[in-house]
Formats: C-alpha cells, sequence, structure tokens
C-alpha cells in the first residue's frame, strides 16, 4: 500500500500569515475609513447651518477607497465564513467533542446569537453591490492586465501602457464609487469582523484535528463537503483574494496621484507580481441569467423545515 502524500505545512502556514497580514491591513482601511467620515461629520458641523446641495459620491473619494481592499478580501473568502458557520453549527449539535477552552465561549455566543448576525444571503447581496461579476471582474481583468503589461519594459516608462494603466484604474475606481457607497460600506466592519472570527475558528487545531484536517483550507472544506463546487472554489477564490488585495491597495494609495508610477520602484514589481496572481485564478465569465418564466418558484421547489443546527443556521 502506498502512503498519501504528507501535507505542505509550510504552504499552509504561509497563507495563514498572509491572510492574517490581509486582514491586518483591512483593519488598518477599515479603522483609516471611520477616521474620515468623523473628520468629514466635524467639518460639516463647522460650516453652521448651511444648505448644501445634494452629495454626489466624487470617483476619488478617500472614504470609499479605504474600504474598497477589506470589502474585496471578504468578498473572495466569504466561503470560509460559510464554513465557519457550519463548523459551529456541528459543534452546537455535539457532533464536536473536543476540549476548546478558549472557543467554546466565543462558539457558544456565535450560535446564541446567530439570527443578529449577517446571514449569507444578506452578506452575498451587499457584497455583490459593491463586486457585481458582470461588471467588476472584467474591470479587475482590464486592470491586472494593464499591470502585468509593465513587466517586459525593464523598468523603462511606455507612455502607451501606462496611460492603458491609468484608465483601467480610473475604471475600476469609477465602479468602487458608484456601488461602494451605502449600504456596503456600512456593513463593512461587521464582514471584516465575521471573516476574522471565521478564521480564528477555522485555524485552530483541536477543531482540525476533530474533522481530520491538517489546516484552515482543508477545514474549510471538510466543513463545505455537502457545497463541493464551494469547496473546490476555495484555492481560486484565496490566490484572487490575495493578488486583489495588494492591486487594490496600490488603486487605494495611487488614486490621488492619477495612478502615475515609477518604473524602477520595488513596490510596482511586489504589484505586478500580485496582479499576475490574479489573473491565474482569474474567474470564468459569469453565465448569463436565466428568463424569469424559467427559473422555479418556491412552491414548485418547495418548502422544507430545518431539521438540523446546521440547516438552522
Amino acid at each position: 500500500m502506498s502512503d498519501s502524500p504528507a501535507p505542505d505545512k509550510s504552504a499552509a502556514q504561509n497563507f495563514e500569515h498572509e491572510l492574517a497580514s490581509a486582514l491586518a491591513c483591512a483593519d488598518e482601511w477599515q479603522a483609516h475609513a471611520q477616521q474620515l467620515a468623523h473628520q468629514f461629520a466635524q467639518a460639516l458641523a463647522s460650516l453652521g447651518d448651511i444648505r448644501l446641495p445634494d452629495a454626489v459620491v466624487p470617483p476619488h473619494d478617500r472614504q470609499t477607497l479605504a474600504t474598497l481592499g477589506s470589502l474585496y478580501l471578504v468578498n473572495e473568502l466569504e466561503g470560509l465564513i460559510q464554513a465557519a458557520e457550519k463548523l459551529v453549527a456541528l459543534w452546537a449539535s455535539g457532533a464536536i467533542q473536543v476540549h476548546l477552552p478558549k472557543l467554546e465561549p466565543l462558539l457558544a455566543k456565535a450560535w446564541k446569537e446567530r439570527h443578529l448576525r449577517l446571514s449569507r444571503d444578506e452578506r452575498q447581496h451587499l457584497l455583490a453591490l459593491a463586486f457585481n461579476p458582470q461588471e467588476f471582474a472584467p474591470a479587475m481583468q482590464r486592470l491586472c492586465g494593464a499591470l502585468t503589461a509593465l513587466a517586459d519594459n525593464a523598468q523603462q516608462h511606455d507612455v502607451r501602457e501606462e496611460v492603458g494603466l491609468q484608465q483601467a484604474a480610473e475604471g475600476v475606481l469609477e465602479l468602487a464609487a458608484l456601488r461602494l457607497a451605502g449600504a456596503p460600506t456600512v456593513a463593512g466592519a461587521d464582514l471584516v469582523a465575521q471573516l476574522r472570527e471565521a478564521t480564528q475558528w477555522l485555524g485552530d487545531r483541536a477543531l482540525q484535528l476533530a474533522l481530520g484536517a491538517h489546516d484552515m483550507v482543508s477545514l474549510a472544506r471538510a466543513c463545505l463537503v455537502t457545497e463541493p463546487a464551494l469547496a473546490a472554489g476555495l484555492s481560486a477564490a484565496l490566490d484572487r483574494a490575495r493578488g486583489g488585495s495588494v492591486v487594490l491597495q496600490w488603486i487605494a494609495t495611487h488614486a490621488a496621484t492619477g495612478f502615475a508610477i515609477d518604473p524602477r520602484d520595488a513596490g510596482l514589481q511586489t504589484v505586478i507580481a500580485a496582479a499576475e496572481r490574479w489573473l491565474l485564478a482569474a474567474p470564468a465569465a459569469p453565465a448569463p441569467t436565466a428568463p424569469a418564466a424559467m427559473l422555479p418558484t418556491i412552491a414548485a421547489a418547495g418548502a422544507v423545515a430545518p431539521a438540523s443546527p446546521i440547516a438552522a443556521w
């Protein structure tokens, strides 16, 4: 009998380190957005009783940019939140019999307050408002393609390619201005908090051993065993999250300069590599929506009452 290959622990550890760093950046972006909102409120108050015209979201709104990267991270890794919810449901059902002195209070609180949290449908709706795949994915693909085109320029300026990069970046920025304002930005802190909780639970070694997993990703797949498509797409989603968060952070920090670049900047090479990583894991073009007449009705599908904690989440 041949032995199965040992899991690559270093790769898993590298991923978890990268994810922790990305979440730390998300916290910084979120704090920056809150600080900007406070400063804006103070500035309005200092104007006194003055009638202002209706607000128009500017394409370079700094508060919007501050939330762009963190919300995109949640958008790509929402599957981890679903996996964590199933993990909590399994624990609440008694199926997981392990001693978790640090996590048990958090898991019990999450289960008790599950109806007060953003549900899967609510999260996906908010994230679809911000990152509609029909619009955002093609715009992101153009941007990453424009970035990787700079790789062959031997650290020299290329006006044609740099203008293309500026136009592609402006396209993503315009979508952000139109889509992120309102509910997605307001819910940003809750969405990031749910992702942070998910990584904490899925990263617990005792829970991993209880389900025969060896790292965070394999535990997420074990929790999503009844949703094979979502489980199979985790690796690509993780690569998009890694690369996309770096690219969007570059967008946020370079919007004020009109996306002018220095070909000799070492940081630009990091962004180009992140763009290539995103392109290699780029999502397939979304299928056209079926006509309304072809969609099954709720009555036809039949409503089944949840029979287990997992279904009841």
